[in-house]
């Protein structure tokens, strides 16, 4: 599983791949560890997915966001200015 992002577009897309058929969940956090955002909660083949993130209303700061794809899933950090 391969993730990046572009930290400087508004709404957030960030592209990702999925190794093989499987549950695909991102999970969006603010600074407080609150859940702000569940996006793409379902499942997905395998290949290259996006998913945008419109952060239009969101206070400026560090985010996390969980990306669970298949039997994977990472921790990264998203900067909204």
């Amino acid at each position: 599983m391969r993730f990046s992002l572009n930290p400087f577009s508004s709404p957030k897309t960030i592209p990702y791949d999925l190794q093989g058929f499987g549950p695909d969940k991102q999970i969006f956090y603010n600074p407080p560890r609150q859940e702000v955002a569940v996006l793409e909660n379902g499942y997905k083949e395998a290949g290259q997915h996006t998913v945008v993130w419109n952060t239009e209303g969101l206070a400026s700061g560090i985010y996390l966001y969980k990306l669970r794809a298949g039997n994977g899933g990472k921790v990264k950090k998203l900067v909204i200015n």
